[in-house]
């Protein structure tokens, strides 16, 4: 399912770039980083890693129960959600349903006590500092960094992610849009584009992309017709689209500071 989604991710990626709509482009591609990563840690080493992939479904059904606990008006957590949203004066007319949800986490505590969850939902409730993700609950990586890390690519992280951030959180707004004419001047590029920033979004997202099919043909269908095949169009058809998207010259197209 986390190939299923890079794909997703891609495809909505693709749409974006096809609209010149680079910046937006950006703030998935940064989520298709973070898919890649926990890919290549449930298949490190071109091996299918079950207990991971436990993990990660342990984890998901953990959340599941937090939000029953949380939306839920009779728990202690409830009654605080509940409370914000009364405090809240524009939600005056809004009816949120208020409804006792035990049954569901009965239903959900059984899921996990089960054989598949067990492991990872004992660990999860014997720790004091619960964690957020759900490889910390299966590796010693308490954050996308730290996972990074330990799979080989934290240069990746160093160079990309901080960059990508500021894009999804509007930190950086002005990178590749703002710049200085030759007469001095500010000039704000209009809102579909720049070219350089459209390339720089191909080559990172493609990137990204082809790194988890290979991944998930040299695990399952090593040597197979299916990997011959995507080979043979990588070279026949891809590569010379892939480099004209790289061929800007610098990772990140950042406008040559000029004084005013």
């Amino acid at each position: 399912m986390l190939y299923r989604h890079s794909l997703e991710i891609g495809d909505s990626i693709a749409k974006l770039l096809r609209l010149g709509s680079s910046s937006t482009a950006s703030i998935l591609i940064r989520r298709l980083f973070e898919t890649s990563l926990g890919l290549e840690f449930i298949l490190e080493k071109n091996t299918f890693h079950e207990d991971r992939a436990s993990c990660y479904q342990t984890f998901r059904q953990i959340e599941r129960y937090k939000n029953f606990t949380r939306y839920d008006p009779n728990t202690p957590e409830g009654k605080d959600f509940h409370r914000i949203l009364d405090d809240d004066k524009k939600l005056e007319a809004a009816a949120f349903p208020r409804k006792d949800l035990s049954k569901e986490r009965q239903i959900l505590d059984e899921t996990l006590n089960s054989p598949s969850f067990k492991l990872f939902w004992d660990k999860f409730k014997s720790v004091k500092r619960k964690p957020k993700h759900w490889y910390s609950l299966c590796s010693a990586a308490p954050d996308i960094r730290s996972l990074a890390r330990l799979i080989g690519r934290e240069s990746e992280y160093v160079l990309l992610y901080k960059m990508l951030s500021e894009s999804a959180h509007a930190a950086d707004v002005f990178s590749g849009v703002v710049s200085v004419s030759k007469e001095k001047k500010l000039e704000v590029h209009i809102l579909r584009g720049p070219v350089e920033k459209i390339k720089e979004a191909t080559t990172l997202a493609a990137n990204y992309l082809v790194s988890c099919h290979t991944l998930l043909l040299e695990t399952y269908l090593k040597n197979h017709d299916i990997q011959k095949s995507f080979a043979h169009w990588y070279v026949e058809d891809y590569r010379e689209v892939f480099m004209w998207a790289a061929s800007p010259g610098p990772l990140f197209s950042e406008p040559t500071p000029t004084e005013l």
